[in-house]
């Protein structure tokens, strides 16, 4: 092997070492590799520091005060977007029967002409099965999402 190669060797071994996922046989090869090369055997004390520091290390709790801010921002969320699905459900529902009443008073007058009757009619068939379409893509989406698992 080259002088890299057991440099390489070295380093995959120390990681082990660090890791504790090293046989008694790898153990001895990486003491004669890290008297062997001086660099290797700092980067060796530097990752073991390193592993006791980050050891000994505990995350800080957040205030009371971070706590009380992050569920009445939450609580302020929740009611926001209660409150715009109502709003939208509401306003589609009243569309929705304002577009088919005045549909349904159009076709029954006979002042209006035939060709203004389709042309309306092909209009909202249109429009209805282009909202169809982007509401299917949309859950066909949702179920299909590579990266769902992800987290930003």
């Amino acid at each position: 092997m080259g002088k890299v190669e057991l440099k390489d060797r070295c380093r995959r071994l120390i990681m082990a070492a660090i890791d504790g996922e090293i046989s008694q046989e790898q153990e001895q090869e990486l003491q004669q590799l890290l008297e062997q090369f001086p660099q290797c055997a700092r980067e060796f004390k530097q990752f073991k520091s390193l592993k006791e520091v980050t050891k000994t290390m505990k995350l800080k709790s957040p205030d009371p005060e971070f706590w009380q801010a992050y569920w009445q921002n939450i609580y302020n969320r929740i009611e926001r977007s209660l409150a715009w699905f109502l709003l939208t459900i509401g306003a589609g529902i009243l569309i929705t029967y304002g577009l088919v009443e005045s549909l349904l008073q159009m076709l029954r007058d006979s002042n209006v002409s035939l060709i203004v009757k389709i042309g309306v009619f092909s209009a909202v068939l249109g429009l209805v099965l282009l909202v169809l379409s982007v509401i299917r893509e949309k859950l066909f989406l949702k179920k299909h999402e590579r990266y769902k698992e992800v987290q930003r």
